[in-house]
This record gives structure tokens, sequence and C-alpha cells, in this order.
């Protein structure tokens, strides 16, 4: 793109390539994994990042991950207090979807007890013209999932991580050109790491997540008991998560090793009605099914 402007006597050019992106409407249809394991950068077409101070903000890593051996990291540092980042996604087609929710995990640990980093996640129903703020984590609250350190934290094990789902995306955001965001506004506390982004937009209850597999909880609404049933094309490892509306997590089961046809009960013991995510990871790929207890 070039632009040129004019006093009268002499014009001035300044050209930027690549610097308009145009976006796929429809877009990509859902449901989305990404672990970051085959991007090298965010620069599209699968993410974009906004970093108006130019300084650190989203990139790859291999410094940590959840699942695998990569994650996106902002390497946070007091010098960034009063800076702001953006993780943008593509466009996603939703227009077909009865549920749509966007799970994540993420390591963040502050710096000391008076930084206040913020991480929030917004979605857009217009390609990105606006933004809907949908979840918001301080690191003076939510946020931490390891203690405090002064040190450039690196979260060292799967318990220094944390997953939640956002679920309240209404039906006027399932659109063709659905996107979300992440914002990361720096007080100058410690690294953020994200990893395992989840966008879930298929009828409730049904989620297809490996070639010829699917995951499915019968019944949904459920009242007293319900069961897990996954269908595998092969041999995999599974296990099971389930959380509720705010990300917390409420059970853990490792199934081993399956195959075929995987019919698993839900205990349900100390479940309050409400909505709940359950996730079901094969072979480390991750997929969300909401379940509605009444």
């Amino acid at each position: 793109m070039s632009l040129t402007v004019s006093d009268g006597t002499a014009n001035l050019t300044t050209t930027a390539n690549a610097y308009i992106t145009v976006l796929a409407n429809p877009g990509e249809e859902a449901p989305m994994t990404e672990g970051f394991e085959s991007l090298s950068t965010l620069n599209g077409p699968e993410w974009f990042t906004l970093n108006g101070n130019n300084d650190n903000t989203f990139q790859v890593t291999s410094t940590a991950a959840y699942t695998g051996a990569k994650s996106v990291r902002v390497l946070n540092t007091s010098g960034m207090a009063g800076n702001t980042d953006e993780l943008l996604s593509r466009t996603f087609d939703l227009s077909e979807a009865e549920a749509v929710s966007i799970s994540f995990r993420w390591a963040y640990a502050r710096r000391n007890t008076s930084t206040d980093d913020i991480l929030s996640l917004h979605i857009s129903n217009d390609c990105g013209e606006n933004w809907l703020l949908r979840r918001i984590m301080r690191g003076s609250t939510t946020l931490p999932t390891a203690p405090a350190t002064t040190s450039s934290f690196v979260p060292n094990g799967p318990e220094q991580w944390g997953l939640t789902s956002v679920t309240n995306i209404s039906a006027t955001s399932h659109i063709a050109n659905f996107r979300f965001k992440f914002v990361f506004e720096s007080d100058g506390g410690n690294n953020l790491y994200i990893d395992d982004i989840n966008l879930n937009g298929m009828a409730v209850g049904v989620e297809e997540f490996v070639a010829g597999g699917s995951l499915q909880v019968l019944p949904n609404p459920a009242q007293g008991q319900a069961r897990v049933r996954i269908e595998l094309p092969h041999a995999a490892q599974v296990r099971l998560q389930i959380t509720d509306a705010t990300g917390r997590q409420m059970l853990h089961m490792d199934l081993g090793t399956r195959s075929g046809e995987v019919l698993h009960p839900i205990p349900m013991h100390g479940l309050a009605p409400g909505t709940y995510m359950i996730r079901a990871e094969v072979d480390g790929a991750p997929s969300v099914v909401r379940l509605i207890i009444d």
C-alpha cells in the first residue's frame, strides 16, 4: 500500500508492504484447535499481532508448553508497564453453530504482589471492527497459576497451567466472519503463556475432534446421570476433564489407552445444576463439548 501527501509544491510518498490483510468471508469452519506446533511466527494467515508500543509482544516459543513443544508467550518485563499487546485470530464460520465456546490453557506468575497485569478475551461479530469483552483475568486475582517470582517466569509442569472455557457467546455472534482476540495489558509483571486454544461451534452435545471420531454426552441435558461417548478410529490415550462455567476444574479422569467405542460414566455427585464443559484429550488433541445439568 502506498500513501502520498502533498503541500502543493512537494510530494511525500511512503509504502508499506502487506499492510492490508483481506480475511475470508465466510471464514474457516469450526471446530478449531491450536497448539502452535506447526507455527514459527504470528504474522498471519492463522494469527496476527498488534504491537503499538513495538515492545515484546505475543510470540511463538519453545520455552514451555502444556501440550507438545510450543506455545505463545509475552515476555513481560518491568519496562513494559502500561503497554498493551493483542493476539488476533483469523475468521471462522459459525453461521450454522448452535453452541459456541472458546477454551484455552494459560500460565502466568506475578513478579511481586503489587503488579496487576490483565489478560482478556474479546469476540467480534463484524470481522474485527468492533469487539465484545467476554473474559477478564487480573494478576491480582484469577490470572496467576504459579507463585510470584522475580525471575523470568517459566512454568515447570502441567500443575502450573490453568484452563478456562468461555461460553457466553450468544447467537448474535454465530456469524460467517467471527473472530476473537487476546489482549494483554502489562503492569510490569511477569511472563504470560497461552496454549491449546480450542474453538468449538457445533451442536450442543456432539463434537468431532479426530478424523473418523466423535465426542458426545448422553443424555444432554442430564439429570442424575450422564455418560461420555467417544468413537475412536484407532487406539489412543484418552483423558477427560470437567470444568464449570468459570473454568474451575471439577473432575479429571485418565482413561488410559482406548479404541473403538468408549462409554464412560460422568460422576455427577457434587455437580450443581448448570453448564459444564467436558474436555477430551485424545493423544493430546483437545476438544470440548458442553454438558447441561438440570
